[in-house]
């Protein structure tokens, strides 16, 4: 849910007796910037329409279908208001409004093997990554894709699969899938989004 509100506190309490689907919300506020109606609408179609461009979230609320007009002094104000909101939710886990990026796109023909390495020891072209059930069933089966992995760039060139080891009670790999694409994620250029 993306809102914009003159009373947040009654805005909360309203829709946590309606809204079932949350269990937590960020809320931006300006003591020095003075933002006005105009200026709060303004964000929040500029939030909704990079939620829709990233398309990680569903959506539960109507943005205006058109962008509030305002001057192009504010506009460019709002902007960096704006860039600074982005820059500030991953640091609270909401990372659903990064744009990816393709870092490495990947050949699907090659089979699962052992690579080696400039020191002559193997190295693996698969990453295994950790998976409780939603997050399995969500993103690895449902969407085909992984987010936020920490690589080090010199495995970007060597990946051609993924992993999924199902935690408890599975604690098993149990599926395994090509790599179509690895995108940088967010502002950490060391985290890749994988898609199967």
């Amino acid at each position: 849910y993306i809102g914009q509100s003159e009373t947040v506190a009654e805005h909360i309490s309203r829709h946590d007796s309606t809204k079932f689907f949350w269990d937590r919300g960020v809320v931006f506020v300006s003591t020095n910037v003075g933002l006005n109606r105009a200026h709060a609408l303004w964000l929040e179609h500029t939030l909704h329409e990079r939620a829709k461009i990233a398309g990680q979230y569903q959506l539960d609320s109507a943005a205006p279908t058109t962008e509030p007009v305002v001057s192009e002094a504010e506009r460019a104000d709002l902007a960096t208001f704006f860039d600074e909101m982005l820059r500030l939710l991953p640091l609270v886990d909401v990372r659903g409004f990064a744009l990816s990026r393709t870092v490495v796109a990947t050949d699907r023909a090659a089979p699962p093997r052992a690579i080696p390495s400039a020191s002559g020891k193997a190295t693996s072209d698969t990453v295994i990554v950790p998976a409780k059930r939603d997050g399995f069933e969500r993103g690895f089966l449902g969407q085909q894709g992984w987010w936020a992995i920490r690589l080090s760039g010199g495995m970007l060139e060597r990946l051609r699969w993924i992993a999924a080891y199902r935690s408890h009670p599975v604690l098993a790999i149990t599926h395994v899938a090509p790599i179509e694409r690895i995108e940088a994620f967010g502002i950490d250029v060391d985290s890749a989004f994988f898609t199967a």
